[in-house]
């Protein structure tokens, strides 16, 4: 089972819901992005960001996620 914590900040709040699921078998994926206006426009921190990798699986199930709490 794997399990991670997602941090957001929603409307000034910052918060944190989990997330579970079983191990997941993943490959490596060649992409290439050809449309980042979306991110340009809203959130600047990411105007220096360069993508590091992408990883797939083509077999996602039983993903469980929790309620959102504050943080």
């Amino acid at each position: 089972m794997e399990r991670y914590t997602a941090f957001t900040l929603a409307s000034g709040t910052p918060r944190f819901f989990r997330v579970w699921h079983p191990a997941w078998m993943k490959q490596a994926v060649d992409i290439q992005v050809f449309d980042q206006s979306l991110l340009d426009a809203n959130w600047p921190l990411f105007d220096d960001a360069r993508l590091a990798g992408a990883a797939f699986s083509d077999d996602l199930h039983d993903v469980c996620m929790g309620r959102p709490h504050r943080a």
